[in-house]
Order: C-alpha cells, then sequence, then structure tokens
C-alpha cells in the first residue's frame, strides 16, 4: 500500500507502488520503503498521495530525497530544519523543490534527523541535535578505473 523506490541492474530508479514480482522481473536488484513517491514518470504527485503515512508529512521538518534526471544521473536533496536558518518543509514543498528541479523519477527518504548527507566525507547537513543511528544509507560510487 506504499511507494518503494527500486534500482534495476542498469541503474534505472523506480518510484511508485510495485508489485514485488513486477520488480524482479524488471531486474530489480535493491529496494528501499520510505516514501512517499514525489515524481513519478515526469509527474508531481499531490498533497493527497502523501496522507497515510504516519508522519509529519503536513509539517515543517528536515527532508531528504533521491532524484534521477537521466539515465544514470542522479541528484539528492536534503533540506535542514529545526534550526534559526530553516524550519525545514512540508512533504508538498519537497515535491515542488524536486520538480522544478527537473526530476523524472523523486522519492522522499528517512527525514528528521535522519536527513544527512555527506560527500567526500564532509557533511552538508546543519542539526541542531546529534546524529541518529540509521541502518540504511545510498551511497553512489564509481566502476570506472582511474588508470
Amino acid at each position: 500500500e506504499y511507494d518503494v523506490c527500486a534500482f534495476d541492474e542498469a541503474g534505472k530508479l523506480y518510484v511508485g507502488r510495485w508489485l514485488a514480482k513486477d520488480l524482479l522481473e524488471a531486474g530489480v536488484h535493491s529496494a528501499v520503503s520510505f516514501g512517499p513517491a514525489l515524481v513519478i514518470d515526469g509527474v508531481r504527485q499531490t498533497q493527497e498521495t502523501f496522507d497515510g503515512y504516519g508522519y509529519a508529512q503536513h509539517d515543517d521538518n528536515p527532508r531528504a530525497a533521491i532524484l534521477q534526471f537521466g539515465p544514470l544521473t542522479y541528484g539528492l536533496v536534503v533540506v535542514n530544519g529545526r534550526t534559526d536558518h530553516s524550519i525545514g518543509v512540508t512533504m508538498d514543498e519537497l515535491a515542488s523543490i524536486v520538480t522544478d528541479l527537473g526530476a523524472v523519477q523523486a522519492y522522499n527518504l528517512d527525514g528528521g534527523n535522519s536527513a544527512t548527507l555527506a560527500f567526500n566525507g564532509q557533511v552538508f547537513s546543519l542539526k541542531p541535535q546529534d546524529d541518529r543511528g540509521v541502518s540504511d544509507i545510498i551511497y553512489f560510487c564509481s566502476a570506472i578505473s582511474e588508470e
């Protein structure tokens, strides 16, 4: 009943409500379930899409999302919150942000204090409290040799 985010062997991002058998037939090898989907096949999802997830989707909070712009072209968005500099965003505002960036697929990841972005050892998220333990991450690496 909830949206998933999955990756196939070619790096395509699948976002939305899928049956497991359909994802397996598509060659999916990894999936996460936080949700909801923010953009599916270039279409921004509406506020009604976000109801029923059981967390404060209508409140300003730190948020994180993964985006796909095209084949093997991804982006990550993290919005700080709960600070003097940023109150955060609602889920609807996050959907607008990723749509404005041109995402073809976009999916909300775990937010709140889990909304952390790190790149080359540097953390880009500003938070008033210490990070909590998180058992899941999404990371990107290159399979191309530097030779």
